[in-house]
């Protein structure tokens, strides 16, 4: 019988990735992909997806304005109001520039009800050092997650680009090689995305859920381990050895 070969991989390029994952993995001699975003590399700025965890987590009165509107933030009504929030948010445009103009101008700022400690743990991107420094083991590859974290299908062809390139330029700067590896944010892309993709040089590309399924290297599936249980774990391998078996011989 076949081993199961898993292969990790891990996105956004939070610090905790450097500072709890790497260590573990390297401890036991374990390949992955890390996929990094490169906006929360620098201080103060944060992915607007984090933003809104923080927000929904951390804030710590009943309610703050926001367009005119008092938004409830008690803890009845604090799930429903942060949906509502994102729904708006992801409505502006253009995206995700008015988005990120939005969360810095209008909205509640995250060092009011977080402590530099919590900012830290939870916020923080990789440094450039901290990227070299995985880079620098044969063991692990970088690849790009975009600049911002955006939904690439609700970006202009030009905006796409920007995001993929320079993530790209900013990731092999830091580490020294050639990145050609990308994970779509959200597993969100387009006919579009792939296009820019290739002409970039990108050869491969991931996404959880592939949309199209007949784009060779650049629609990976990926299976999500979002539970702690490895219980969950085993059966979500399992059950993607069995689809990838079954798609290789559906295009076989």
């Amino acid at each position: 019988m076949e081993k199961i070969r898993v292969l990790i991989t891990l996105d956004d390029g939070f610090r905790n990735n450097y500072e709890t994952a790497f260590p573990i993995l390297r401890k036991h001699e374990i390949p992955a992909i890390f996929f990094l975003s490169s906006r929360h590399s620098i201080h103060g700025k944060v992915l607007w997806f984090n933003y809104l965890n923080m927000l929904e987590m951390k804030f710590n009165r009943n309610s703050f304005t926001f367009n005119g509107k008092i938004l409830d933030m008690s803890s009845i009504k604090r799930r429903s109001t942060m949906l509502a929030l994102k729904k708006e948010l992801l409505e502006l445009k253009p995206h995700p520039t008015a988005l990120y103009k939005t969360i810095d101008e209008q909205l509640p700022k995250l060092m009011d009800f977080m402590t530099p400690e919590e900012y830290n743990n939870f916020c923080a991107g990789m440094s450039s050092e901290q990227i070299s420094k995985i880079a620098s083991n044969p063991l692990y590859t970088i690849g790009i997650h975009t600049v911002d974290h955006p939904y690439l299908s609700l970006c202009d062809d030009e905006e796409v680009d920007r995001q993929i390139r320079e993530n790209k330029i900013w990731i092999e700067k830091a580490t020294g090689k050639e990145c050609n590896l990308i994970s779509y944010p959200i597993g969100d892309y387009n006919k579009s995305t792939l296009d820019i993709c290739r002409k970039m040089g990108i050869t491969t590309g991931f996404a959880v859920n592939p949309i199209y399924r007949k784009f060779p290297g650049m629609e990976c599936t990926r299976i999500g381990i979002y539970q702690a249980s490895t219980d969950v774990l085993g059966f979500k391998v399992q059950w993607g050895n069995l689809l990838r078996s079954l798609h290789i011989k559906r295009i076989g």
